[in-house]
This record gives structure tokens, C-alpha cells and sequence, in this order.
């Protein structure tokens, strides 16, 4: 409640104050919060702070690109029913997926953690849906694996992948 009163009284410094030291928001005042709209005090609490996937959603929804790409570069994404609500923006954060994936791959290396083949793959199949063939050939040339079958599957789509990018997945990971 202290904090819905610091945000209902617009105290800025108080608010900023806040977020860079509390342990974490109630779903609600992550709401109001990135409902206040100060782009300033979202980031502050972003910097530390994983948001609930309602109040991501609401992120998505304001439609702010600098927030949206810092999110998912410092937390990655949701995987599951937020693909529509990422459509829009899957061209402009497909590097940020990316970064996320290979972070996924090198932590899974590093501590032999296995990892989940289908969030992998909903997140390559994103990454293959946004139509950034440079994020998506900087994932083929960087990536310790090749595509989770799923995500492959599409990839062979015709539509999703350019010639250039079929024969730099095959000279990467189709040798003979």
C-alpha cells in the first residue's frame, strides 16, 4: 500500500527510491507502475526486477521498444500464449532473442543443465518467425546446437528461411 501511495501522490524520487531497493512489487503495484507510464521508474525496476507474465503483457502493451528489448536482454521471454502479443515487435527484438538463446545454450553447457527442447524451440521458431535474417543467421553461426526439430521443421518452411540462410545452416551444421 505505501507504494500505491507514493505513485498516487507522484512522488518521483520517493518512487525511484523504491524500486531500486524493495525485494520485489505485488502484481498489482508492478501494474500501477508501468501504468504510471515514467519511463524512467519502469527501467529503474526493470534493471532488477522480473515482471509476473500479466504485467509483461501490459509492458508489450504499452509499446515502448527501448523497454520492451531491455526486458528480454536482461530476462528473456515468456514462452507460450505471448507470441501473438509479440508479433508486432518480433522484428525489433529478434538480437535480443537471440542473446537470450545463446545465454540459454552457454549456461546449459557450462553447468551440464538440461535444457527444456521446447522452450528452446518456441523461442528459435520466434526468432525464425520475425524476419530478421541477420539475427537469425547470427544464431545459426553462434549457436553450439543445431535447431530443436520443431523449430527446424519450420525453418525448412517455405516462406521463413532464405536460400542464404538454408545454406548457412548446411555449411554450419549439415556436414558431409
Amino acid at each position: 500500500m505505501k507504494f500505491l501511495r507514493l505513485i498516487e501522490s507522484h512522488k518521483h524520487a520517493e518512487i525511484l527510491d523504491y524500486v531500486k531497493t524493495c525485494k520485489y512489487l505485488a502484481s498489482y503495484e508492478e501494474r500501477a507502475l508501468i501504468e504510471r507510464g515514467n519511463h524512467e521508474e519502469i527501467m529503474t525496476y526493470l534493471t532488477t526486477h522480473y515482471l509476473s507474465y500479466e504485467n509483461f503483457k501490459v509492458l508489450l502493451d504499452r509499446g515502448n521498444l527501448n523497454e520492451i528489448r531491455f526486458y528480454i536482454s536482461l530476462h528473456g521471454i515468456f514462452i507460450g500464449n505471448e507470441e501473438e502479443e509479440l508479433r508486432p515487435f518480433l522484428r525489433n527484438v529478434a538480437n535480443e532473442l537471440v542473446t537470450s538463446l545463446l545465454n540459454a545454450q552457454s549456461a546449459a553447457l557450462i553447468c551440464s543443465i538440461p535444457s527444456d527442447e521446447d522452450e528452446i524451440a518456441a523461442y528459435e521458431s520466434l526468432v525464425i518467425k520475425s524476419g530478421d535474417h541477420c539475427a537469425l543467421r547470427r544464431y545459426i553461426i553462434q549457436s553450439a546446437l543445431p535447431f530443436q526439430p520443431k523449430a527446424l521443421k519450420l525453418f525448412k518452411t517455405k516462406g521463413y528461411a532464405t536460400a542464404e540462410d538454408l545454406l548457412i545452416y548446411k555449411l554450419r551444421f549439415e556436414k558431409s
